[in-house]
C-alpha cells in the first residue's frame, strides 16, 4: 500500500472520529454550553458549543495573568437571532463567529464517505472478477490483466 493511500486512510479515520464527536456534541449541546479557551496579557480566544451551534470568539482585552479555561454552564447563553444558524458579530476589540454543527458534520463526513465508496468499488471489482487497477474483466485471463499488465492479487 502506497504512502498516499495510508495517509488517506489515516485522514479518513481521524475525520470519522471527528464526525462522531460532532454528532455527540450536537446532542450534548442542547441545554448546556461547553467552552474552552485562553486568556493572555493582550488577547482572548475561545471555542464552544451551545444549542447545536459551534462558535469561535476572540478579541483584544488585557488580563493580569495568562490562563487556560474549560467551562461547563447550564443553562447556556443564547446568542439571539441568526441566519440559518450562521452569524458573525463584531464590536470594538471583540468578534464572534457562529456555525451550525450540521455544517461541521457535513465537512467531517466527506473523507469517510469517499473511503466507503472506494472500499465498495474495490469489493465490487473483486466479486465481479475485474482488475483492481483498471476494472478490466479478468474471467478469460485470470493471472494477469491484458489491459494494464497488473498481476492478480
Amino acid at each position: 500500500m502506497g504512502m498516499g493511500r495510508r495517509l488517506f486512510n489515516l485522514a479518513a479515520g481521524v475525520s470519522l472520529v471527528l464526525c462522531v464527536a460532532v454528532v455527540l456534541l450536537s446532542f450534548h449541546s442542547n441545554g448546556t454550553e461547553e467552552e474552552f479557551g485562553h486568556f493572555s496579557s493582550n488577547s482572548v480566544w475561545c471555542v464552544g458549543v451551545t444549542w447545536g451551534e459551534a462558535y469561535f470568539e476572540g478579541g483584544n482585552r488585557t488580563y493580569a495573568q495568562q490562563y487556560w479555561f474549560w467551562e461547563h454552564s447550564k443553562p447556556p447563553r443564547v446568542f439571539g437571532e441568526t441566519l440559518g444558524g450562521f452569524d458573525y458579530q463584531k464590536s470594538v476589540g471583540h468578534y464572534r463567529v457562529l456555525i451550525p454543527l450540521w455544517v461541521l458534520w457535513l465537512f467531517a463526513s466527506i473523507l469517510p464517505i469517499c473511503w466507503l465508496l472506494k472500499a465498495y468499488r474495490t469489493w465490487k471489482r473483486i466479486v465481479e472478477g475485474r482488475c483492481l487497477a483498471c476494472g478490466y474483466d479478468l474471467r478469460a485471463t485470470p493471472d494477469r490483466c491484458p489491459e494494464c499488465g497488473t498481476l492478480k492479487r
